[in-house]
């Protein structure tokens, strides 16, 4: 069952950033940082970030 999760979280942290991050932390700042990241390095910021966070917790 964690690998399905594990499975899930990669792909959304390639399509949908934001919404891995949120997955993962929830509501906090990071997710909102992750939606300013999206767009002010167009949408590769976002990735980088989501994959940092899905590995740090």
């Amino acid at each position: 069952m964690d690998t399905d999760n594990d499975t899930l979280l990669l792909v959304l942290c390639i399509l949908l950033p934001p919404v891995a991050v949120w997955l993962k932390t929830g509501n906090s700042g990071k997710v909102l940082l992750n939606i300013i990241l999206c767009f002010l390095l167009a949408w590769f910021g976002g990735v980088l970030h989501a994959f940092l966070v899905r590995k740090v917790r």
